[in-house]
């Protein structure tokens, strides 16, 4: 709750739901690490790893600060990766990955600014930013450009590293679906499948 920070209820017993819990963080929206975790977006622009595991006492592991407001939908963990996409210039032009092995040390390992990019998909061996070839993620005139581009980047041993691109003919901002070592990709016309080698 905004104005009254996070609440937590047994609700073991529908009809009577009791709280157990409470503490005065205003946060936006949660992200579920573990049974026991979670990662939480506060509306200061600080995220929290928060301890679930002794209900009636949240703790917090970790907190650290992002510099810039951070895009709707664009916090994100998997498998020990945490992903924020953020504003610095213009909207989400700017992505930070975390490997959270350790909850209490959370580590950056991935700084990417991805300007005219606004869109992506990721699983644990690979992350493709979808975009706008040439566009600089504010203009509202995509008319000049013909171009979408779809951004490769392997994940392997806790870094994230650029392998590849693929450039497609026509605007199309759709869906793009990353599964094991394949990049899946809806346009108008088809939908693409391509085979990365990392």
């Amino acid at each position: 709750i905004l104005n009254e920070g996070i609440k937590v209820y047994d609700i073991s017993d529908p009809s009577q739901p009791r709280q157990i819990s409470s503490l005065n963080l205003n946060i936006l929206r949660f992200v579920t690490v573990s049974p026991r975790t979670i990662v939480a977006e506060g509306a200061d622009g600080v995220i929290y790893i928060l301890d679930l595991s002794n209900l009636p006492a949240i703790g917090i592991l970790s907190q650290f600060e992002i510099p810039g407001p951070i895009a709707a939908g664009s916090l994100t963990c998997k498998d020990d990766l945490l992903f924020v996409r953020f504003m610095r210039k213009v909207v989400a032009d700017t992505t930070y990955a975390f490997d959270i092995t350790d909850l209490k040390r959370p580590k950056r390992i991935f700084n990417y600014k991805s300007k005219g990019i606004p869109f992506y998909s990721f699983n644990e061996k690979l992350l493709v930013f979808m975009g706008i070839k040439g566009w600089d993620g504010s203009s509202n005139a995509t008319g000049n450009f013909d171009t979408n581009i779809y951004e490769i980047f392997a994940i392997s041993d806790r870094s994230i590293k650029h392998i590849d691109d693929i450039q497609l003919k026509g605007i199309w901002l759709s869906s793009v679906l990353v599964l094991d070592r394949f990049v899946y990709v809806a346009r108008e016309d088809a939908i693409y499948v391509y085979g990365v080698n990392v």
